[in-house]
């Protein structure tokens, strides 16, 4: 009589695909990225997979260096202490920079997301200047962290070719002269993923992005600073054009037949040089409801406000920057708006400074370096 001993079995285990392993191992990691920490007991829970092959995926992703452990629980009742999971913070850093006339901005942040190195500059510096400044920051930021740079993000007062990330800078911006690669000229060149845009289409994006507010909704975001910039967004993107130029409203022309920021920076509060707006001088003309040159300039802004709404019909327009502090200035669009347009725009308040720019660019960075941090997710198991 045959033994059960000696039976054959039923059926040969298979070995678990790698590929199965890597959307295990891009599961765990990404519930640590939404939640910050998690144990294994819990991520298992919640997404139904298995506690031996959730802590297998936990043992891989540690020897790759993407995970470590960040303590136990607090014991409950009888009942063992668990270990929790963090995001490595020293698996590399991410730089986030910032290129304006009179704001820039370096700053490196850790695979977690938490700032650990900044250095901010209000001189006013040419475009050369800035780079020059912000590459030396950049490599002070770098061997501060002693990690790898896994992303950087990069914003510039200027358009920027989808394409090519070329700046090009329009005649007559605050910041002038064309950078054929902005990422090599800040030494970032070896960085695995940089993102190059305009700092309006930044700080839209981190509106549009907003946790607090609704997904996926259609806006024009106008900045309103030194110089007038423009972004439209439709259900949740930013659109940028052809060549990076999509929403430049300052470009457009007045009645004289110049631009409007050109027009704008020949009045009284425009800078000595008239290549940007004075913004003290700005905000005190516009609050000052006397004040003939004020009032021209709102209907100029109006009526480029209209033009934008009459094209893209938006349904929302943001106002933000320094200059939508200026209670008068925004009551006066609104009426000019409400008066001259053709479809329904509600016109509401963004952010007066700017930090909503540094925070979405410096975001940007890190969701860039977790995105290839799950991409390589899929392949650990196969090494």
């Amino acid at each position: 009589m045959t033994t059960l001993a000696a039976m054959p079995p039923l059926f040969s285990p298979q070995p678990v695909p790698s590929s199965l392993m890597g959307m295990t191992d891009q599961t765990f990691l990404g519930y640590l990225f939404s939640h910050g920490t998690g144990t294994r007991a819990e991520i298992a829970r919640i997404t139904g997979i298995s506690k031996p092959t959730i802590s297998d995926s936990a043992n891989r992703l540690q020897s790759a260096g993407l995970i470590v452990e960040a303590g136990e629980t607090p014991p409950r009742g009888r009942g063992r202490r668990a270990m929790t999971y963090q995001p490595n913070p020293d698996h590399g850093h991410v730089s986030a920079v910032v290129l304006e006339r009179r704001h820039n901005v370096v700053r490196a942040l850790d695979f977690c997301g938490d700032l650990r190195w900044e250095e901010r500059s209000e001189t006013d510096m040419t475009f050369s200047e800035g780079i020059a400044w912000a590459r030396e920051h950049l490599a002070a930021a770098a061997a501060h962290m002693a990690t790898p740079c896994r992303a950087a993000t990069i914003s510039v007062a200027a358009p920027v070719n989808p394409g090519t990330g070329a700046v090009q800078p329009m005649a007559g911006a605050p910041l002038g002269g064309v950078v054929p690669d902005i990422t090599a000229a800040l030494g970032l060149a070896d960085v695995p993923r940089v993102r190059v845009d305009n700092d309006v289409n930044w700080a839209a994006r981190a509106e549009a992005t907003d946790p607090a507010k609704e997904p996926e909704r259609s806006f024009l975001y106008v900045y309103l600073g030194a110089g007038v910039g423009g972004a439209l967004v439709a259900e949740g993107s930013v659109i940028r054009g052809a060549n990076g130029a999509a929403g430049e409203i300052s470009f457009l022309r007045t009645p004289k037949g110049t631009t409007l920021h050109a027009e704008l920076s020949s009045l009284s509060f425009g800078s000595p040089d008239h290549s940007s707006i004075d913004i003290d001088l700005a905000l005190a003309a516009l609050q000052d409801p006397d004040n003939g040159e004020a009032r021209y300039a709102t209907d100029l802004l109006a009526q480029a406000v209209l033009d934008a709404a009459t094209v893209f019909d938006p349904g929302t327009v943001v106002l933000s920057g320094p200059l939508s502090a200026a209670d008068l200035l925004i009551e006066r669009l609104r009426t000019r708006v409400a008066a001259g347009r053709i479809a329904p725009v509600a016109l509401i308040r963004g952010r007066a400074d700017d930090e909503l720019l540094v925070a979405g660019v410096s975001r940007h960075a890190v969701h860039d370096a977790w995105d290839a941090a799950m991409t390589s997710a899929l392949t650990i198991a196969q090494d």
